[in-house]
């Protein structure tokens, strides 16, 4: 998500979360760091190892531009020295800028984007940076307290645009003289902390100076694609499109690492190339008549279940224009089968729709119409049984596939058309294919993905945290552990407050030695943050003499949240298996 608007200040608030070192207020102003929320991301800034100077950050909402200043040895050797503008992040993340300026204090200067395990200079970690003298370097440490490694690349200087990702346990840079055109720098395998820790680093080789480094065009993106080998096509319009000089794509480079690359040689048929088309963000426009993409119908995309994914937008009707599609030819027929596609304007009624070709049996959407000139997130998925399709999130349908793919003798797939018609009028910004069908989980996570990066569609939540221990009466102190879905990162209050990203955050079990009202809530980047779970723990000495030992239900008038003469509406079980009793008709309440 671009970060076009600066929120507020962390330590107005006088924020605190130890565990993610968010210090403000005092703590703020003796440690030298700061926080601020920009986008959906809290930055923090602060210097990490031995440094000649204290640095600075700060960020203009208006230019969506980052300045830091800092000394420091560098990032090098077995421990490092320079300024960190970051924020806190778990799962897969893509984090890029251009570097629009650097000051020249030592030829060794850095300026880039880092992702690091902890604060400590001795951490592991992974940045693309540029010198003053020695051009874009990636430099790493695989493990904390060995020894860094760098591998050189281009001998450039800024301004030049950098791009840090972690997807996995893989960390990888790249280089780019545009910012759509992306060079591989560097790339290695290391087990960071689940929470690491990401954004800017820049240090002047020199601890009598300070360099200070602009970045500007920044996009933050978590819950990323991860190459694994079930994702066989990736093709983003922020990424890799070769165009000639007059702004025509000539080629469309897959992301997946399978080659699946889609290109098209004559100059009448390619789609054009607009930038900031929407969300900020680049597409391919094809003008509905002539222009489409090909790749190859390799293997890895004859799959027998298959996930299609694309955010587009139709800037006027068609008949059944594919976004996708991958269509073969049988003996004796003029006109293609489908094996399957993701059509952008079927028609329901005379009235447009979405639709997904599975075979030959044909879903289309029927619940709810497109509109010209709107980005839409599209998804088709067949588990080799049924068929579901979503628009922006929703299920728009489902259906049992008779029968399995056929892809006959298909030898090519198309984007934004095919050789005999079915051209797309409208723009396509990204398209996946997997070969399978996602699991929920799976598919939300890419939904948030879509959502931060081009706003179309809904922003999932995160499941609500697990307690070990529930509402219930106990006769002595009870250690609280929690339970947090995947990616997500907990927080919990013990006063009864709602807890936010700034309460104290879940680390290790929590001793509860008095009565407490325990409330929590699961976070991640991307989504919205989970309902609140909560639990009353009521720890009474004088109950040790009720057995707790098959013990089922245990009701107590004497423990009922409601006021006296007001309805109950529930009757909490102290017996901590959660077996409450619920009457939600009035009349009937006692």
């Amino acid at each position: 998500m671009s970060l076009r608007q600066f929120a507020t200040t962390c330590c107005a608030e006088r924020k605190i979360s130890q565990a993610l070192g968010l210090f403000c207020g005092v703590v703020c102003l003796f440690l030298g760091s700061r926080a601020e929320v920009r986008g959906d991301e809290t930055w923090i800034w602060q210097d990490v190892g031995s440094v000649g100077l204290p640095g600075v950050s700060s960020y203009d909402g208006s230019t969506d531009t980052f300045t830091l200043q800092g000394s420091g040895a560098g990032v090098s050797g077995t421990a490092d020295g320079f300024h960190f503008d970051y924020f806190p992040v778990s799962g897969n993340i893509e984090i890029i800028a251009r570097i629009a300026s650097q000051t020249n204090t030592s030829n060794y200067a850095q300026a880039g984007l880092m992702i690091r395990s902890s604060l400590s200079a001795t951490s592991s970690h992974a940045l693309i940076a540029v010198s003053p003298a020695n051009g874009v370097n990636f430099s790493w440490r695989a493990v904390s307290g060995q020894a860094g490694n760098t591998t050189l690349g281009p001998a450039i200087k800024a301004p030049t645009w950098v791009r840090l990702v972690r997807s996995g346990s893989t960390l990888a840079g790249y280089q780019s003289s545009d910012g759509v055109a992306w060079t591989l720098v560097g790339q290695i395998s290391a087990s960071l902390d689940d929470v690491a820790y990401a954004g800017f680093a820049v240090s002047s080789h020199d601890d009598e100076s300070l360099s200070t480094a602009v970045f500007d065009h920044v996009t933050v993106l978590t819950n990323v694609p991860q190459r694994n080998p079930l994702l066989k096509l990736w093709l983003r319009a922020d990424v890799n499109v070769s165009l000639d000089g007059m702004g025509k794509v000539m080629r469309w480079e897959d992301q997946s690492g399978n080659g699946n690359d889609v290109f098209q040689n004559t100059i009448s048929s390619q789609p054009t190339y607009q930038t900031a088309a929407f969300y900020g963000q680049p597409v391919l426009h094809f003008n509905g008549s002539s222009q489409f993409l090909t790749g190859l119908a390799t293997a890895n995309l004859k799959a027998s279940n298959v996930t299609l994914m694309a955010v587009y937008r139709l800037t006027a009707h068609g008949n059944s224009p594919k976004i996708i599609a991958l269509p073969y030819f049988s003996s004796g027929w003029t006109s293609p089968f489908t094996a399957w596609d993701l059509s952008a304007d079927t028609s329901t009624n005379g009235k447009p729709a979405v639709g997904m070709t599975i075979g030959a049996n044909h879903f289309e959407n029927s619940t709810m119409l497109t509109a010209l000139n709107t980005p839409y997130l599209l998804i088709g998925t067949f588990d080799g049984n049924m068929r579901y399709i979503f628009l922006n999130g929703l299920l728009m349908g489902s259906g049992l596939n008779p029968g399995s793919i056929s892809y006959g003798s298909a030898t090519s797939f198309n984007i934004g058309g095919d050789p005999v018609g079915d051209f797309l009028n409208g723009d396509i910004a990204e398209i996946l294919v997997y070969n399978q069908g996602l699991s929920d989980d799976d598919r939300h996570a890419l939904e948030a993905y879509f959502f931060q990066k081009y706003g179309v569609g809904n922003q999932p939540a995160v499941a609500a945290p697990s307690l070990s221990i529930q509402t219930g009466t106990y006769s002595d102190n009870q250690l609280m552990a929690l339970n947090a879905p995947a990616g997500s990162v907990l927080y919990y209050t013990t006063d009864g407050s709602t807890p936010t990203n700034n309460s104290t955050r879940y680390t290790s079990p929590i001793t509860i030695s008095t009565t407490t009202t325990f409330k929590a809530v699961a976070t991640r980047l991307g989504y919205g943050n989970s309902p609140v779970t909560t639990a009353i723990i009521t720890i009474d000495n004088a109950t040790t003499g009720v057995v707790r030992q098959g013990l089922q239900l245990w009701l107590k008038a004497d423990a009922l949240a409601t006021a006296n003469g007001a309805g109950i509406g529930q009757w909490a079980d102290q017996s901590g298996n959660g077996n409450d009793v619920t009457q939600t008709n009035t009349g009937n309440q006692p």
